[in-house]
């Protein structure tokens, strides 16, 4: 064993979960993996950090517009995947110079594509 270790170490049997965080600031968001409940989770914090980036986009009140059209259809009793993930990828494009909005954009397209 090292030391230093900041990961998980399983000796035998199995680890069973059904939500498990690990690392630094590492978060977890309750529901089912690829549930609505993690998926809305996700494109708050894409608001978020627009809101933080604002004057690094061209035009921030349309993303958080888009952000908030997609947050409203993933909390429909059946929400249209197709169009969430066609509003991610146009604010994927829109905001291609601000990474961390970028990263947090595919983090939810990743967890669409669970689904």
């Amino acid at each position: 064993m090292t030391e230093n270790n900041r990961g998980i170490i399983v000796n035998g049997g199995a680890l069973t979960a059904d939500s498990l965080a690990v690392g630094e600031n590492a978060q977890v968001i309750n529901g089912a993996p690829g549930s609505p409940a993690e998926l809305v989770g996700h494109l708050a914090r894409i608001e978020a950090a627009i809101e933080a980036h604002r004057s690094s986009l061209l035009d921030p009140d349309d993303l958080k517009a888009a952000i908030l059209a997609a947050s409203s259809e993933a909390r429909r009793g059946k929400p249209n995947s197709s169009r969430i993930v066609e509003v991610l990828k146009e604010i994927a494009v829109a905001a291609s110079s601000v990474s961390p909005v970028v990263e947090l954009v595919k983090s939810a397209l990743s967890l669409l594509h669970r689904q």
